[in-house]
């Protein structure tokens, strides 16, 4: 049974169920139309659907909460946890007025502390990608249980799970050390673990060999998650590197076979070219034009220490560094022998086309 809404405070509820408005012992009502009818499958609830159905159906009345119980087979000690009462208010008032007995037999999942014992990681966690955190144990109702976990973005409660499994999704939006805890409503820790998210590595396959680079968007964050937006939708598969100087660096991600532009599909970025990181032999940097902010899906590995374009002020504001070749420069260096030629405006064009057939994020 799926119910909407929230319920009242529970000291509303105390006042009712002691004689508020249903009358004492020695003015008890009449007895319930209702006989004692437990389903004939036990039923199981969530206590965020009972609590949602009390304010739903307006049950704050002790007779109605009463003929209810009978009807869904909740006993009295299940109406203290529902209701917040101290243990055995709902059984001393039920036999104060005369009423049936309840007879129990249903299941609240969720009543009771929680009590998480595990969290496990569904998988190896990577920047950005979507991670799944598992909780076991028992009581995990989301009415008694949260969980938080601090740079992971758009956290979220999977469908389905149970009183003993709950799972979690979200993205990590930082590398390194990662805490997931699982705490109660009042915000006690109940049970934290920790995980790490290694800086993300993308595995670029060209038709001279594979490269692999490593991000560092702790330093370049707008410009790592920018070129992950392109390198994630496939953006790159069939560009050329179509700029290759030896002894300076290769450039590519802007034109595929025939100098065809290829146009960017994000908008241009902020320069991050006062992040620390140097324009380095075997580093990672975005192309622009003379317009500061103007990177959008060209990048470029320096093939030497270019150090003349780093960032020097703010008339020569530099080109901003995101990564580093982690394997794969001895490709770097083959692709910088190749014969090139001018092709219209186009200078330094490998004579044979260098092709990117695939980057791809492999961590």
């Amino acid at each position: 049974m799926k119910l909407i809404h929230s319920f009242l405070g529970a000291s509303v509820l105390a006042a009712l169920l002691a004689g508020c408005g249903g009358g004492g012992a020695d003015d008890a009502p009449a007895m319930p139309a209702v006989a004692a009818q437990p389903p004939a499958a036990a039923a199981t609830f969530e206590l965020a659907d009972v609590l949602a159905y009390i304010r739903a159906a307006n049950l704050y009345d002790p007779q109605r909460i009463h003929e209810a119980a009978l009807v869904a087979g909740l006993d009295a000690s299940q109406l203290d946890g529902i209701y917040g009462l101290a243990p055995g208010t709902a059984a001393a008032y039920i036999t104060a007025q005369r009423w049936t007995p309840l007879t129990g037999g249903a299941t609240v999942i969720g009543l009771g502390a929680a009590q998480p014992t595990a969290i496990t990681a569904g998988s190896a966690l990577a920047y950005g990608r979507t991670a799944t955190f598992t909780l076991t144990g028992s009581n995990l109702s989301p009415s008694n249980l949260s969980v938080v976990i601090a740079n992971c973005t758009g956290l979220a409660l999977a469908a389905g799970g149970s009183a003993t499994a709950r799972t979690v999704t979200c993205k990590p939006s930082a590398t390194g050390a990662l805490t997931v805890q699982a705490r109660s409503l009042a915000g006690s820790v109940l049970l934290s673990a920790g995980f790490t998210v290694p800086e993300p590595q993308v595995t670029v396959a060209t038709s001279q060999g594979t490269v692999v680079l490593e991000l560092n968007p702790a330093k370049a964050p707008v410009t790592v998650n920018n070129f992950l937006a392109y390198v994630n939708d496939g953006f790159y598969a069939s560009t050329l590197f179509h700029r290759v100087i030896s002894g300076f660096m290769i450039q590519g991600g802007g034109f595929t076979s025939g100098l065809a532009a290829r146009s960017p599909t994000y908008p241009a970025i902020a320069l991050e070219s006062t992040n620390g990181l140097s324009n380095l032999r075997g580093t990672v940097a975005m192309a622009r034009t003379n317009v500061a902010n103007s990177a959008t899906s060209q990048f470029f590995i320096n093939h030497v220490d270019n150090l003349f374009l780093n960032y020097s002020g703010s008339l020569s504001p530099g080109y901003a560094v995101f990564g580093r070749v982690v394997s794969g420069m001895d490709v770097v260096d083959r692709i910088t022998t190749l014969p090139t030629r001018t092709v219209g405006a186009f200078e330094n064009v490998p004579q044979t086309d260098v092709t990117i057939l695939s980057a791809q994020q492999t961590r």
